[in-house]
């Protein structure tokens, strides 16, 4: 029939995956990605339970980012580590936090 439209763009995905290191982690917990452009990102972790124990806004920086997300405060256990940018929501990744010395 001729016809057509235009539409805007409704969500461009930068990134959807992060590693994170050391696993097992005791005080800090460190996340590596690539992103494409300058943003801030939300980490979320999670407990096996699904509590929210730490959630965290960081900016990040077009290219090659390590950021250091800080998990004193939690106890010895199993957690996930979710990331949300503001079009997205990227893979869990699971990771054991030790206990801290003399706990």
């Amino acid at each position: 029939n001729g016809k057509f439209e235009y539409f805007n763009p409704v969500a461009v995905e930068m990134c959807s995956c992060f590693s994170v290191f050391p696993n097992p982690a005791e005080n800090e917990l460190n996340i590596q990605f690539f992103y494409d452009i300058d943003d801030e990102i939300t980490f979320e972790m999670y407990d096996v339970l699904g509590k929210l124990v730490i959630s965290k806004s960081l900016s990040v920086v077009k290219g090659n980012n390590i950021l250091a997300l800080d998990i004193s405060v939690a106890a010895g256990g199993v957690y996930v580590l979710k990331a949300k940018t503001s079009t997205s929501v990227w893979d869990n990744k699971k990771f054991i936090k030790l206990n801290n010395e003399g706990s």
